[in-house]
């Protein structure tokens, strides 16, 4: 923290319209006062501009964004589901052209027997839908999704 001292040389010279610049000196508590540079120009007895030394304002332009930087974090955290997509699964999707149904199925450790039997559907079905032959409706890929613990969007696969 620190203390905050004015200097009021100036505060003689305040008129009606008069402005007037105040300079400060700021001390750590318990410590040597240090100029600071910062000029106050008031107008009326009210701090109407602050006229800064550019280190200072440079230093307080990084803590502002520092704080910003800060702020996204927090709120990232806050928002955030835990839910992850490993790397591997978005190389075999991306690059391989693989389903989302067969990759979160692998990562699971399911089999297609195991998944088919958890999401009320054939084990023929599940197989299309991982080859692409079929789509599935929503009701079946909420299911898939429920199975396999992932969010529905993440196992739609987009048509080409």
């Amino acid at each position: 923290m620190f203390t905050i001292e004015y200097t009021r040389d100036a505060a003689k010279a305040l008129n009606e319209g008069k402005l007037v610049i105040e300079v400060i000196r700021i001390a750590p508590r318990g410590g040597a006062p240090m100029t600071t540079g910062i000029q106050f120009i008031e107008k009326h007895g009210k701090h109407e501009y602050a006229i800064v030394p550019f280190p200072l304002y440079q230093r307080m332009v990084e803590a502002m964004e520092d704080r910003e930087d800060i702020e996204a974090l927090e709120r990232f955290h806050a928002e955030d589901d835990g839910f992850r997509i490993p790397y591997a699964i978005v190389q075999r999707e991306l690059i391989g052209g693989e389903h989302p149904v067969k990759l979160w199925r692998e990562q699971r450790g399911l089999t297609v027997e195991a998944l088919a039997e958890q999401a009320g559907i054939s084990k023929a079905f599940l197989s299309q839908i991982e080859n692409g032959k079929r789509q599935g409706t929503a009701k079946t890929l909420k299911a898939l999704a429920v199975a396999l613990q992932v969010p529905l969007d993440i196992l739609i696969k987009e048509q080409k």
